[in-house]
């Protein structure tokens, strides 16, 4: 469903399409499928494409990378969503987003605005010339991280959606 193996190869034909620029892939989370993503990068990866597959972290280890390194942007090629809670943090922390448009992600993710929104039935293709396209457009990048965080404040910031719950309860 989360569909890494498509994230894994768009990045490996990130090397392929631009072979002299510089590419990292850092994926946080672990599963079954993790040794088929492992082959995945090693019989693809060309070019400057450095890959790290971190496996599981806590929480709190996941909101200190933020904090700490310098992310370009946020990817989520998944067939199937609900309201994905990392998308909801990779938002909060100003990241632009290359994400399918499946489930709730719609309601974050504005196409153009905070970042691309593509079909659910995407090629991989498709996906490495969007995050390409963001990547070579350092202005349009800049403004995109300025509209995650509002977007992250109008629908996934606690303090202000329950701030709106308590005046919509009170109106009854």
């Amino acid at each position: 469903v989360k569909r890494v193996d498509m994230i894994a190869l768009a990045v490996a034909m990130l090397g392929k399409a631009d072979p002299n620029c510089e590419w990292e892939w850092i994926h946080i989370g672990d599963g079954p499928e993790r040794e088929k993503i492992e082959q995945v990068c090693r019989e693809n990866r060309e070019g400057k494409v450095r890959i790290s597959l971190k496996g599981d972290m806590s929480n709190d280890e996941v909101l200190e990378f933020y904090k700490k390194e310098q992310i370009d942007l946020y990817v989520i090629l998944s067939s199937s969503e609900g309201r994905p809670v990392a998308l909801m943090e990779a938002l909060g922390h100003g990241l632009p987003v290359v994400a399918t448009e499946v489930g709730g992600v719609g309601e974050m993710v504005r196409d153009g605005v905070n970042g691309v929104l593509l079909p659910a039935d995407l090629s991989v293709e498709e996906a490495s010339r969007a995050i390409i396209a963001l990547k070579n457009s350092p202005e349009k990048l800049a403004g995109m991280r300025k509209e995650s965080r509002t977007a992250f404040r109008e629908c996934a910031d606690a303090e202000v959606n329950f701030g709106r719950f308590s005046a919509f309860l009170e109106s009854l």
